[in-house]
């Protein structure tokens, strides 16, 4: 059914995304589960459907999960950044312990804004990825205003160059 695991991870997202707008709010439950543990159970679940695809019980778990989510979700719009607001799906390309570090860069890189281009660089969207990045994986430079296209390019680069590859991190910021 899906062509690559970022078809899924997109999918996962996009379901969650839609469940958030009509599942009833319910913030009373986001103080039964801390919101950034509840965060990486979200993104555990998620790279267990990448790496093994979606089951009846993997999809019961998204289900049951998605009223905590959004509790959570709720709480972070009313009170925090920009950036927070893109904490799921950090969460679905970062490993957990990753997370904050992630949406701390972004902060300093875009704000959270995923139309950011440094007009001198050329560095795109959420986490200011270069252009030439974008090629390596088959995309254009265009493509990098896409969040997930951008969170997914930065997560490999993450993973090839650590966080040096990042400004704000060089300079102490983030640590």
């Amino acid at each position: 059914m899906f062509k690559s695991s970022t078809a899924l991870v997109r999918c996962c997202v996009f379901l969650v995304a839609v469940s958030l707008a009509v599942v009833p709010r319910t913030p009373a439950l986001a103080t039964s589960v801390e919101c950034g543990q509840a965060w990486d159970q979200f993104a555990t679940i998620v790279r267990q459907a990448v790496r093994g695809g979606l089951n009846v019980e993997r999809i019961e778990n998204l289900n049951d999960f998605i009223p905590i989510v959004e509790a959570c979700a709720s709480e972070s719009v009313g009170s925090s950044s920009g950036v927070d607001r893109w904490a799921p799906l950090v969460a679905s390309y970062f490993r957990p312990e990753d997370v904050s570090r992630a949406l701390c860069l972004m902060e300093f890189e875009s704000a959270g804004d995923p139309g950011a281009k440094n007009p001198t660089s050329g560095a795109s969207g959420l986490m200011q990825v270069m252009p030439f990045w974008a090629g390596h994986f088959g995309y254009s430079a265009l493509d990098l205003f896409d969040p997930w296209t951008n969170l997914e390019v930065a997560a490999v680069i993450r993973d090839q160059q650590g966080w040096d590859a990042w400004s704000p991190y060089v300079r102490g910021m983030c640590r």
